[in-house]
Order: C-alpha cells, then sequence, then structure tokens
C-alpha cells in the first residue's frame, strides 16, 4: 500500500513539474497594472478578468503588463515585453467594454508574434481589430460596433491607420451622408 501511495505522490510531483516546465499556469484574471490612479488600474484589472471570464485567455495570456500613463505620447504595446502603454484615460475615454476590446486587441498583437505572424503594419492592425470587432458584437454597444467596422472598413485608406504617426481618423459623422 505504501508503494501505491509514493507512486501516486511521484506521479503528481513528476506531472506539476512538466506542467510549470511548459509554462502551463493556471488560469489567471490577474495582470501587472501600473498606473498611479486607482480607479484606473480597477477599471484594466476588471477589463483583462472580463477577457478571462468570457473564455478569451487563450489569447488574453500574451498581455503581461499594462502601463497606464496619460504623459505617453501614445497608447501602443510593445511585443518584446508583452507590455501596452495606455495614453487613454481608461474610464472617462472609453467604455469598460470597449478598454476590454482594447486589451483584446492589443493581446492578439502579441499572440501573433508568438505565433510569428504579421503582428504590426496593416496586416497585424486588420487582423486584431477584426477580432476587436467579434468581441464587440458580442458584448458592444451599437455606436461601439459601428466605430469599429467604420475603421476595419476603411484600414486600406492612409488617413484611417491609426498606428502610424500623426494619423488621427476622420470622424464617422463626416461619412454619414456618403
Amino acid at each position: 500500500m505504501r508503494w501505491i501511495i509514493f507512486l501516486l505522490l511521484v506521479m503528481v510531483f513528476n506531472f506539476t513539474s512538466i506542467i510549470q516546465a511548459l509554462g502551463i499556469n493556471k488560469v489567471t484574471n490577474k495582470i501587472e497594472v501600473i498606473s498611479i490612479e486607482t480607479d484606473a488600474k480597477l477599471a484594466i484589472e476588471k477589463a483583462y478578468a472580463l477577457l478571462v471570464e468570457r473564455g478569451y485567455y487563450d489569447t488574453a495570456k500574451y498581455l503581461k503588463k499594462v502601463i497606464y500613463n496619460p504623459s505617453n505620447r501614445r497608447s501602443e504595446v510593445i511585443g518584446k515585453t508583452a507590455t501596452f502603454y495606455l495614453k487613454e484615460h481608461p474610464i472617462k475615454d472609453m467604455s469598460q467594454t470597449w478598454l476590454t476590446s482594447v486589451l483584446l486587441h492589443e493581446a492578439w498583437h502579441l499572440r501573433l508574434r508568438h505565433e510569428a505572424k504579421s503582428w504590426y503594419g496593416l496586416e497585424g492592425e486588420r487582423t486584431c481589430l477584426s477580432r476587436q470587432v467579434e468581441y464587440l458584437k458580442k458584448y458592444g454597444n451599437r455606436h461601439e460596433i459601428r466605430w469599429a467596422e467604420y475603421i476595419l472598413t476603411n484600414i486600406e485608406d492612409l488617413s484611417y491607420q491609426w498606428w502610424k504617426d500623426n494619423v488621427v481618423i476622420p470622424p464617422l459623422i463626416n461619412q454619414l451622408g456618403k
């Protein structure tokens, strides 16, 4: 009987070691968030937790850190460190749903990078924005869905390529008459 217990313990220990060695961790809704404002930090943590709860951990896990700083030159993700630098205020400048979709968008950049696929530029943005639109169609309001679809539809146009310096996307209201 002792041998059976011993063998079971060895098997459990080895299984746990293998899981840790492969980097397979318990699903968590935690992400490192750096912000001087507590409400902003909590909003980002809640958005990440929503991604996990709603079944997006397979992509969200690639995003390791979010740094909210309104002094940033712009919002951007850095692939090497899996860090998203957020310029816009996560409560004052967007809804919780939009913030969650933005985190998913940025996590998709990192997932594509990890998979050695085109993760930035036109193709990367098209893929990430498509995934963001899919999320918004499930959880977003009509305005958020319409805005994201509007950008995706016009993404080939240089004036809609927000990831390039000094590009300000033309407002949707200007396009209503077209």
